[in-house]
């Protein structure tokens, strides 16, 4: 069986149709991607590029652990 999970900043269809959504700050999706890729054991390269973060804003890239059915 065959699951969609979809981080993303905005609602999409494909969000829609997904198993599970996160909606993450556009500014968070690539530190949840980091931490993803790490928790599974993949090699991070470092970061080429940093998009200047707005002043207050604190990512928090949490493995999403989500619950039962559509979100």
């Amino acid at each position: 069986m065959n699951r969609l999970y979809v981080v993303e900043p905005t609602p999409s269809v494909t969000g829609a149709t997904a198993d599970h959504r996160l909606p993450l700050r556009a500014t968070e999706v690539e530190l949840f991607a980091r931490a993803l890729a790490a928790k599974l054991g993949s090699a991070v390269p470092a970061r080429r590029f940093l998009l200047p973060r707005r002043s207050g804003s604190t990512p928090s890239p949490k493995i999403y652990r989500g619950t039962k059915g559509r979100h």
